[in-house]
């Protein structure tokens, strides 16, 4: 093992398991390294070329081109997922994983415009309904569940390795999947839970008995959860369609109380810029962490790909906040076509989804008339 630290420990001590069930390098990358569909978690985590070299590639001491989110989110915030793992892990040990991320299929009860059908079961039936999908488009569930129960001894082996084992929980939306609730009671009742920093990805729409239990702080080593908001009010039920607001609201003061650590990410893109100053509000006002992550993809809500009109808003409004790089970053690199696309998109499905123009007129007028 190299004896040097690398610039981000990420792929060295966290595994990450796609709503399909392959295996990528992290989260966070783009392009993502990929494992083919019929190679094993263990020919990926150790033999792997190109994952091999891309974590060599971390011993310089700078962002690979792949890490461009961190960088981003580095420039903007001073913090990062990397500088967050690297803090967590002083040292490295790559025998053998001691986090993982796991992707539980895409089971979803939102069809947020930021997403698509390999992470939420609902866009994959809406595009499914309006014949936007491909004939040979396969569900991910099918595929995860299929390599579930060796996946989950997999998992549960990191417990024979390390002391603490971190698990990342993401979707789909987790609290939604039976077999992330089932997960968690098998980890409660043999005592596994209280060896486990528990992470939550949730779009904080639901909250149940049963997930109010589980989610009990004497069960775990720490619950950290995680809320993607990225509107307010009746924006956000038309951004992250399927949700209602007043339920979401709740639900952050229930977290709030319920667990060791709340964080509100924001999915920053065209869709959300006008509207920002609100969620940065909301996230100050309820007294949580708010952490910005712009999107990259897809490119025609990419704010740095845009390549419409500047967005109806008061710049001073983002200066005030230490939020004004995020206007800078629009149409750095624009691509030609993204605002055709992006409403040709939105037109697609609008049979099945909010009306925009009820529930956010100023992003209709933007998107539309001008």
């Amino acid at each position: 093992m190299n004896d040097k630290k690398p610039f981000c420990t990420v792929p060295f001590v966290k595994s990450f398991v796609s709503a399909n069930g392959t295996f990528r390098d992290c989260c966070a990358t783009y392009p993502n390294i990929v494992s083919a569909a019929d190679e094993s978690w263990e020919e990926f985590w150790n033999d792997n070329t190109k994952f091999q070299t891309f974590k060599k590639e971390l011993y310089k001491n700078d962002f690979p081109v792949a890490c461009e989110h961190c960088k981003l989110q580095e420039q903007h915030q001073g913090r990062s997922f990397r500088t967050a793992v690297n803090k967590e892990n002083p040292t490295v040990d790559n025998a053998y994983p001691k986090d993982w991320s796991i992707g539980f299929g895409n089971v979803c009860n939102l069809a947020c415009w930021s997403c698509s059908e390999r992470a939420s079961s609902t866009i994959f039936k809406h595009k499914r309904s309006l014949n936007l999908l491909s004939e040979d488009f396969q569900d991910p569930n099918i595929s995860f569940n299929a390599r579930w129960p060796i996946l989950k001894e997999q998992i549960l082996h990191s417990y024979t390795q390390h002391d603490i084992v971190t698990l990342t929980l993401y979707g789909g939306e987790p609290t939604y999947n039976p077999i992330v609730i089932d997960f968690l009671i098998y980890l409660v009742e043999t005592k596994l839970s209280s060896r486990t920093k528990l992470e939550i990805t949730t779009n904080g729409t639901r909250t149940n008995n049963r997930l109010m239990g589980l989610l009990d702080q004497t069960n775990w080593n720490n619950i950290f959860v995680i809320l993607s908001i990225d509107a307010v009010g009746k924006k956000a039920e038309w951004v992250r369609h399927g949700c209602k607001w007043d339920d979401v609201s709740a639900n952050i003061d229930f977290y709030k109380k319920s667990v060791h650590y709340v964080e509100i990410h924001c999915t920053l893109s065209i869709l959300n810029i006008m509207d920002f100053p609100e969620v940065y509000d909301l996230a100050q006002d309820r007294s949580i962490r708010l952490v910005v992550i712009p999107v990259l993809k897809p490119e025609y809500i990419s704010l740095a790909s845009w390549d419409g009109p500047f967005p109806f808003v008061d710049k001073s409004e983002f200066e005030s906040r230490g939020a004004l790089g995020y206007l800078n970053m629009i149409g750095e690199t624009p691509q030609i076509g993204n605002k055709d696309k992006l409403c040709n998109y939105i037109d697609s499905l609008s049979p099945v989804r909010l009306p925009l123009k009820d529930y956010n007129p100023r992003l209709f007028e933007f998107l539309y008339n001008t």
